[in-house]
């Protein structure tokens, strides 16, 4: 498991604080799955933070690489398709934004709690049917 964002940081609970750590350590080292929690996440200052490291690094060269290794989600694939419950047409926060780029989205209007495994068949069948260009 990773945790990513600033999310036990705001919450200054230091019993929780420490069961985080002690999981991040004791699953570090596991490779057929990966859980990854983003907790108080914020894409646009993860986005600044890796500019700020860029800066401060002795190469300084600025290209896709150089960005996408300086993310704190570095670690993740790109997403094929977000699924935004509620059927509002926005993004928060710049979530996953280097990530999302180039994904298909997919706006249904049932909400969180009723979102089903019906509700994924009609968001995959839908997915299935495009022509994704994947950023081209």
């Amino acid at each position: 498991m990773h945790i990513v964002g600033n999310g036990i940081k705001i919450l200054r609970n230091k019993e929780l604080e420490k069961l985080a750590k002690e999981v991040e350590e004791k699953t570090k080292k596991f490779s057929k799955h990966h859980f990854t929690l983003l907790f108080g996440y914020d894409g646009k200052t993860e986005m600044i933070d890796a500019i700020e490291k860029i800066h401060n690094s002795r190469s300084k060269k600025i290209n896709y690489e150089s960005v996408k290794k300086n993310l704190e989600t570095n670690h993740l694939p790109p997403v094929n398709l977000v699924i935004r419950t509620g059927g509002e047409p926005h993004w928060s926060a710049g979530f996953l934004m280097w990530h999302t780029c180039d994904s298909e989205f997919y706006f249904p209007e049932v909400f969180w709690p009723a979102f089903d495994k019906k509700e994924l068949e009609k968001a995959l069948k839908d997915y299935s049917k495009r022509r994704s260009l994947k950023g081209k």
